[in-house]
């Protein structure tokens, strides 16, 4: 954790939850976190908006004039792809 806004940071584990391993760790996470610091009920929405941002931060990023990712970047697909699990709900990495 990076001292940040604690919605910010767990969003940022759930976002890149599964990339480089296959284990789905964020739910463990989350609660080793819970123990050591409470957060309000909608916790789990919030963190999940929080996610939703980053990613959608990241995108517009690589699609900005300055990065220029073609739409057909298989980088760009699997985050639209993320954005749209997490926006329905689902985990991030979990097959479409």
């Amino acid at each position: 954790m990076r001292g940040a806004d604690p919605y910010f940071d767990l969003g940022h584990f759930l976002l890149h939850d599964g990339e480089t391993r296959t284990a789905q760790l964020f739910s463990s996470f989350l609660k080793g976190y819970l123990q050591v610091s409470p957060l309000p009920d909608g916790h789990h929405q919030a963190i999940r908006t929080s996610a939703i941002l980053l990613g959608l931060r990241q995108l517009s990023r690589w699609l900005s004039p300055e990065r220029g990712y073609p739409l057909s970047t298989p980088l760009v697909q699997l985050r639209i792809a993320e954005l749209s699990n997490l926006l329905e709900g689902k985990p991030a990495h979990q097959e479409r």
